[in-house]
Parts: structure tokens; sequence; C-alpha cells
């Protein structure tokens, strides 16, 4: 395959690679789905940190599943990747606002 010429995976393919530690995988998972993650995060408090963190904890709670065989996915990944952003995000700003107070 030429490096500028990558084939784009479907959901499954990218679940499949991700399951089997495929770094394309992992790469175009980067690419596809973290701008979304980041502009989230920072439209709602948080820096590019924060949205790298929360991606990354959002990566692991999908490889965790993947592996585990536990994922049923009812949606687009990135609707998914998405709302497991999203719900670790708000349960972070409650945290946050705890301990502000």
């Amino acid at each position: 395959m030429n490096e500028n010429r990558r084939m784009v995976l479907t959901d499954d393919e990218l679940l499949a690679g991700m399951a089997g530690g495929s770094d394309e995988a992992l790469t175009q998972l980067y690419r596809r789905y973290f701008p979304m993650v980041l502009h989230l995060i920072t439209t709602n408090s948080g820096s590019e940190d924060d949205a790298k963190d929360v991606y990354q904890e959002t990566l692991v709670v999908l490889y965790e599943k993947v592996r585990s065989g536990s994922l049923e996915l009812h949606c687009q990944l990135k609707t998914y990747i998405y709302s497991v952003s999203r719900r670790l995000w708000l349960k972070q700003l409650a945290q946050r606002n705890r301990y502000m107070v």
C-alpha cells in the first residue's frame, strides 16, 4: 500500500484493528475523531491538553470493551466516541466544580 494513499477503514475494521493492536487503526481513530473531541472540550471550558486526556481515556474505554467482547454498537463509532468523551468531560467538570467551591 502506498504511504500517501492509505485505505480508509470502516468502523468494523477500525474496531477489529484496535482489538488486534493495529497502529493504522489507532492512527485513523486519532485523525478522524480527535478534532471532534477537541472542539467539544475547548468549547466547554477545556484546553487542548484536557481534550487529549479525555480522548485517551475514551480510547481506553473503547479498547477494553472491544477486547472483552462487551461492545454493542447501535450507532456509528463516531457517535459512540463523542458520547463517551462527553460523559467523561462532564464528569471531570463536575469534579472540578466540586473542588473549586
